[in-house]
């Protein structure tokens, strides 16, 4: 039997609810050359009983590990994945029908053997859907990323590559932006323009909750993602890797704001400009303490 053309890779962790509808936005594919590697990262809900649905079609394979977060869910996935490119989705996004077929054509059509592919799609965020477009300058790319970060759901990768390179699983925020970047210092990338994945955002999801509650442990773990990388990679240099830092810095101080969080956010504000005092530094301080008794319109 042949390799399928495309493996796509959906971890998951109790979410029985949303994964079966995930699964049937695969199988549905009008392109049906693919196989779905359900990496099980340790529930403790009904995801094995959801699973078994499937289970007959010889497509999908299910293996259970110990909860070990979602990079090594990933990891498992793509060692497990036969496909000649990997696709992932998480357990509570979606594909349109025609993702797989879209992909495909695209990559026929551009005769592509290798690098990574990002795919344009649809934010849904608490119902409301938004159109989620990738507008890479081509010779900037790894900085556009750094500001806009794109998650595996738009991503697909040619899986030797992947032998290669893997999620780093010490990351457990960011993890996704760093293996990107490290693809695109050593492989060609390319965009398709074809609006076909789906992804949700509701309340109790890991960016809502991650923004609605910001911790000193999870701003440490996103920022060591970018410290990281300094000296590491060709195309972008350590100053600008520090810049992006200060812009997420930035970002998790605004949050606070709005969250009225003057705690957190005389925490940030000492992390974000221990190098330098400025105007602009004294006016964020100001912002800050003010934000105790006015939300933010800025």
């Amino acid at each position: 039997m042949n390799n399928p053309f495309f493996s796509v890779i959906i971890p998951t962790f109790n979410r029985a609810n949303s994964l079966l509808s995930t699964i049937e936005s695969v199988l549905d594919q009008t392109y049906e050359d693919f196989e779905i590697v359900i990496i099980d990262d340790g529930s403790t809900d009904s995801t094995s009983e959801t699973v078994d649905k499937f289970i007959t079609d010889p497509r999908v394979h299910y293996h259970y590990q110990d909860n070990a977060e979602r990079s090594s869910a990933r990891n498992h996935g793509i060692r497990k994945s036969t496909g000649k490119w990997i696709c992932f989705l998480d357990s509570d996004d979606q594909f349109l029908n025609n993702h797989l077929f879209s992909l495909h054509e695209f990559i026929s059509e551009n005769k592509i053997d290798n690098g990574i592919i990002f795919n344009s799609g649809y934010f849904n965020t608490h119902g409301t859907s938004s159109s989620f477009d990738i507008q890479f300058k081509k010779d900037l790319v790894q900085l556009d990323l750094l500001k806009k970060p794109i998650s595996p759901n738009f991503v697909a990768v040619y899986s030797k590559i992947l032998q290669k390179l893997n999620f780093e699983p010490k990351f457990r925020l960011g993890e996704d932006t760093h293996l990107w970047l490290r693809i695109l210092d050593e492989y060609p990338w390319f965009v398709n323009d074809s609006k076909s994945v789906v992804q949700y955002f509701y309340e109790g999801s890991t960016v809502s909750n991650g923004l609605q509650q910001i911790t000193k442990t999870e701003v440490n773990q996103y920022i060591s993602t970018f410290e990281s990388l300094k000296g590491k990679l060709k195309k972008v240099s350590s100053s600008q890797l520090e810049k992006t830092i200060q812009s997420k810095y930035d970002m998790y101080i605004y949050q606070s704001r709005l969250n009225q969080d003057v705690g957190i956010g005389l925490w940030l504000w000492k992390k974000r400009f221990k190098y330098s005092m400025s105007k602009d530094s004294i006016f964020t301080l100001i912002k800050i303490v003010l934000s105790r008794f006015i939300q933010p319109k800025d």
